[in-house]
């Protein structure tokens, strides 16, 4: 869509109307390079994180899950009566952050997304055929069944949801000090 003429007209009308009810000179280049910088350092967030007790075979690919989602989460946490409510929040936190289910043959080779014979990266939906286990039937039994190597599964998703998040949180702030970086050496 970048290379559409309307869009890119009603962009140039946009910062045309905001110099002008400011009393500014058009917007500056500046403006356009930080977006794109933006733009370029949000699009391939994620971390490989391997799951444990699978010898460092199998791993996730998880990405950035939107605050609302996050919020929403939280509240069906709070609400919930089930003795299951930890597991269930951060089994829920996997599911809601995956993106690919990764592989390597050995712990020194580096992670590869596991893909079907569509060239698509196979995701937690395949799973239950991958591992020969048709009997599982959502998502959330996935992650219990894939934590179920580790020998402490509820832990080892404890541990493994908050190197996630302690990823997360800081992937913003990540973000922020390259623009910042950027905007320095642009000034110097």
């Amino acid at each position: 869509m970048a290379d559409d003429p309307l869009v890119e007209l009603l962009e140039e009308e946009e910062a045309r109307e905001l110099a002008q009810g400011n009393g500014h000179q058009p917007a500056s280049p500046v403006w356009e390079r930080l977006r794109e910088q933006r733009a370029r350092l949000e699009e391939d967030r994620h971390i490989d994180l391997g799951v444990p007790g699978t010898g460092d075979q199998v791993g996730l690919r998880l990405g950035p899950i939107p605050g609302a989602t996050q919020a929403a989460l939280a509240k069906r946490q709070q609400a919930s009566r089930s003795r299951e409510r930890d597991f269930n929040l951060n089994a829920d936190f996997v599911i809601a952050a995956s993106q690919a289910v990764l592989v390597r043959d050995n712990p020194d080779l580096p992670w590869r997304v596991d893909e079907g014979s569509d060239g698509e990266p196979h995701t937690l939906s395949d799973l239950p055929a991958l591992l020969g286990r048709p009997d599982i039937q959502n998502a959330r039994e996935v992650i219990r069944y894939l934590f179920s190597w580790a020998p402490s599964p509820d832990l080892a998703l404890t541990f493994f949801v908050a190197e996630y998040i302690n990823w997360a949180s800081a992937s913003e702030v990540e973000v922020v000090e390259e623009l910042a970086g950027e905007s320095q050496a642009a000034q110097r």
